[in-house]
């Protein structure tokens, strides 16, 4: 990880953020370990719920296969999703669980229930996107969160409510969404004052060769990595079953190509 962070050149900021890199590994393994048991225990004791686990894309997706098929709660108890958007599965669900994740920003756009569940407290991404949820750091007080809010009379509280419409107007500039639009327009602004290379890699020359490379390959060597073979076959599912999240050149021109026209 040190030696990642040194020759992409962001070592020093990770540091400054989340300070020793090991340090920062060991407690994200912890938080993912002590959750997952958290859950377990949660399904041994309540029979009537049903759990939908949505990893993250970036995350190795044959852990948590492994893990709860192991104690016979995969695809009867707990259903793991491999494939599918996160907002298809929101609008079914009684409560969201997750750990300072936008997730939770969008179960709050639909008025759901969220749980933070951090049973590592001194590891938390941004307690700015826990802060409108109901936060639990381990089984017993999860326990407890899950019965209040499948609770036939449960409302969100107003407290709950007035950070989350704080955060919202902060970084989503409310519920309009206009911070795409915002988004669109500083593109817009880059593209009009543009008058430096286009290229990413400006480092070294070797750099920039693999930038050429992979640019006019279209990725094609990621492509192989991350789909294997099934990629000429139109397959755009990786090797976990999940959606690949990674923007191709050609993606990035073809909305190149759409400001092109309105600046026109």
């Amino acid at each position: 990880m040190d030696a990642d962070a040194q020759r992409l050149g962001y070592k020093k900021e990770l540091i400054e953020m989340k300070g020793d890199l090991r340090t920062v590994a060991e407690l994200d393994f912890q938080a993912r370990e002590r959750s997952v048991e958290i859950v377990s225990q949660y399904l041994e004791k309540h029979d009537e719920v049903t759990i939908v686990l949505k990893p993250h894309p970036s995350e190795d997706l044959l852990f948590y296969k492994s893990y709860f098929k192991d104690r016979g709660f995969l695809s009867d108890r707990l259903i793991l999703v491999e494939a599918d958007y996160i907002w298809k599965l929101l609008s079914k669900c009684d409560v969201e669980i997750s750990r300072s994740c936008t997730t939770a920003v969008e179960a709050w756009h639909l008025g759901k229930p969220t749980i933070d569940l951090n049973p590592v407290p001194q590891w938390n991404h941004s307690s700015k996107h826990a802060n409108g949820s109901i936060k639990c750091h381990d089984y017993a007080t999860f326990e407890s969160a899950m019965s209040e809010c499948l609770s036939s009379n449960y409302e969100v509280p107003q407290k709950l409510l007035s950070k989350r419409m704080h955060f919202i107007e902060r970084y989503c500039e409310g519920l309009s969404c206009d911070r795409t639009k915002l988004l669109a327009q500083f593109i817009t602004q880059k593209i009009q004052h543009r008058n430096q290379s286009n290229y990413a890699c400006k480092k070294n020359i070797f750099s920039l060769i693999i930038y050429v490379l992979l640019k006019h390959l279209d990725h094609l060597p990621h492509n192989l990595k991350v789909y294997g073979a099934r990629y000429f076959i139109g397959n755009r599912y990786d090797k976990f079953g999940r959606l690949d999240k990674y923007f191709h050149y050609r993606d990035v021109r073809r909305w190149q190509d759409k400001f092109r026209k309105n600046l026109n």
